[in-house]
């Protein structure tokens, strides 16, 4: 596997990981709001899959798994040995999945604000009012509904 090909399989193998614990997070986080996460808006609900998790993770994945990514990668706590070849594919260490979990959970208790209407918190706090938000919208469609502002 050459150099850049390696690359882009361990980008897109690292967001893969993330995005999967993010999707957990949505989950919970529609349960938590009353709704059932199968039932998507912008996703098929085919195979039962979460589509409306899948829908809510749409507004933050890239806010925050290309964001841990990218800025592990940049600091240079991602780094080649994090990663392996096998079969064609690359696979993520021990360490590797260590410092990208790291990342991802200072990332979601990170503070921020302007990113919803009138509303402050960490990330993981913003996730859950957007479910809480869009639980709001669909039982009652004349509440207006508004994406996450990306730079607030």
């Amino acid at each position: 596997m050459s150099g850049s090909s390696w690359a882009v399989g361990a980008v897109l193998l690292h967001s893969n990981q993330l995005g999967r614990v993010l999707l957990g997070e949505c989950v919970t986080a529609l349960y938590a709001a009353g709704l059932d996460p199968v039932f998507g808006l912008l996703h098929s609900d085919k195979d039962r899959r979460p589509s409306l998790a899948l829908d809510l993770q749409e507004e933050f994945r890239p806010l925050i798994v290309d964001q841990v990514v990218a800025e592990a990668a940049r600091q240079g706590r991602l780094r080649v040995e994090h990663a392996r070849t096998e079969g064609g594919g690359v696979l993520l260490t021990k360490a590797g999945r260590a410092v990208l979990l790291d990342g991802y959970e200072r990332r979601m208790l990170r503070r921020t604000r302007g990113a919803l209407p009138e509303f402050t918190g960490t990330w993981r706090r913003h996730l859950y009012r957007q479910a809480q938000r869009l639980a709001a919208t669909i039982m009652n469609p004349t509440t207006p509904w508004t994406g996450l502002a990306w730079r607030p």
